[in-house]
């Protein structure tokens, strides 16, 4: 099965109930370890029961959004959870279910939904749509329950069927009601990973396929991105995968002026949509330029000769556009390394030019989820760490430490400090509540620092800052 639930340095998102103590941890002055401006934690709740509530990463991709701010001033996030206690009032099975969560402005539960069938869901992306709704982009390989569609694989004719991963995505009403839930992709493993309202009401999706058959109609090798266009009722309109003959993934997409698409993932091809991008070795982060209609335009590789991993694209205000990954490399486009994994953004134009780039960690493994632009336009990023010098400012917690950090428009630090407890805590959205407010949505295993009122094992996280 190619679910992996989210390592350590992966984790994200849920809450109810959880008080924080803000004190910041006391380290020693080691390997550049400073202190420096930070956010406060101001409020933090947990949400989950005594088992297992978290996120899942998708053949390696990061979550995008599991969560965002509502128009009523709440929050609605998704997920999975393995309890039937605590905030979660139901649960079919013994396994994992995608779980839906709307919370008030106060950071209290307004109504949960468990959703899925006798095998596993989980809960990758959602957004509030323009009728007021909710569309949710999950994983399933059930076909009972609330699932329908699911494609099926089969040896033979006469072999007993198997159910891989389809992306799955659910259309909800304001209280949470299902209006519709319709199941993509083929007879292997297929993941949809980021999802998009357009100005039209239909909806693009973004992640890995492996079929060729159902939804998707050829596979380059290992993996390809895929992107699909499916109408305001779950249609499909357009479904085309990208890629070579080894692994590719589509992390996120942004629309463009033009009604075309820029799409950021990963790869580690350099034949049929990757000849002529440039790959720096092992694998690069990878800008994909489409059509209003799908159809590639360019492609671009970013990185060195190490490891090197696309994870969200932003449009800016200033008409340029942000992109957030990880790298391992110090050579190519990548300027330098702190040491193990940075963070690495880069402001490019429309047509993939680098106009400015920046790593960002210590000297252990950094990880960024997401960024947000604020209104003053800084950038909010969230993620993981593991370092308690350099870039993270204030110590660390111990393990992994959810890390919030704010740059300029030209990538200069303003403020960074990691939160958590003596376990593992990640951060993967951030929100500007308003000016010097903040939020963030994560995931914490938790019960001691930062951290209070964890139900048991991971529990999913919301955390307000004030600067």
């Amino acid at each position: 099965m190619k679910i992996n639930i989210l390592s350590p340095l992966l984790a994200v998102l849920f809450l109810s109930g959880c008080t924080s103590n803000t004190a910041p941890s006391s380290l020693p002055d080691q390997f550049g370890t400073k202190s420096g401006p930070a956010a406060n934690i101001v409020k933090s709740v947990c949400l989950g029961g005594t088992k297992d509530d978290t996120v899942v990463s998708l053949a390696g991709m990061h979550p995008v959004s599991s969560g965002m701010k509502t128009t009523d001033g709440g929050y609605i996030l998704t997920g999975a959870t393995k309890s039937s206690d605590g905030d979660v009032s139901t649960n079919a099975h013994d396994g994992h279910e995608l779980w839906v969560v709307k919370l008030d402005a106060d950071m209290k539960i307004q109504w949960e939904k468990t959703l899925g069938g006798s095998k596993d869901e989980y809960g990758v992306d959602v957004a509030q749509t323009k009728d007021g709704g909710y569309l949710v982009v999950g994983l399933t390989r059930s076909s009972d329950g609330h699932v329908s569609s699911h494609h099926v694989f089969k040896a033979n004719e006469n072999a007993s069927p198997t159910f891989f991963e389809d992306a799955w995505v659910i259309k909800l009403d304001k209280d949470g009601n299902v209006l519709w839930e319709k199941c993509y992709g083929g007879s292997f493993h297929d993941e949809a990973g980021a999802i998009l309202e357009l100005s039209d009401g239909s909806f693009m999706l973004a992640g890995r396929a492996l079929s060729f058959d159902g939804h998707l109609t050829q596979n380059h090798g290992s993996g390809d991105a895929w992107v699909a266009k499916i109408s305001a009722t779950g249609d499909v309109i357009w479904s085309n995968t990208y890629g070579g003959r080894a692994r590719d993934w589509a992390s996120n997409l942004v629309q463009l002026s033009d009604g075309g698409f820029l799409v950021v993932g990963y790869t580690e091809s350099t034949d049929f949509d990757l000849e002529g991008c440039g790959n720096h070795g092992d694998g690069d982060i990878w800008l994909l330029r489409l059509d209003a209609d799908g159809k590639k335009v360019w492609s671009r590789c970013y990185g060195g000769s190490k490891h090197d991993n696309g994870v969200s694209i932003t449009a800016a205000s200033n008409g340029k556009y942000l992109i957030l990954g990880n790298t391992k490399s110090k050579d190519g486009d990548i300027k330098g390394n702190n040491g193990g994994t940075d963070v690495w953004l880069a402001q490019v134009n429309d047509n993939g030019t680098i106009i400015w780039s920046k790593n960002y960690g210590g000297t252990k493994a950094d990880l960024a989820h997401n960024l947000e632009e604020l209104s003053n336009g800084d950038l909010a990023i969230v993620g993981t760490t593991n370092s308690l010098n350099g870039d993270v400012w204030n110590g660390n917690n111990g393990n992994n430490d959810a890390w919030f950090f704010v740059v300029d428009s030209k990538g200069t630090i303003k403020l960074s400090k990691g939160y958590g407890g003596s376990k593992n805590d990640t951060a993967l959205n951030a929100i500007e509540e308003s000016p010097g407010m903040y939020s963030f949505i994560g995931v914490t295993d938790s019960t001691d620092g930062d951290v209070s009122g964890n139900h048991g094992m991971n529990d999913i996280w919301l955390v307000r800052l004030s600067q």
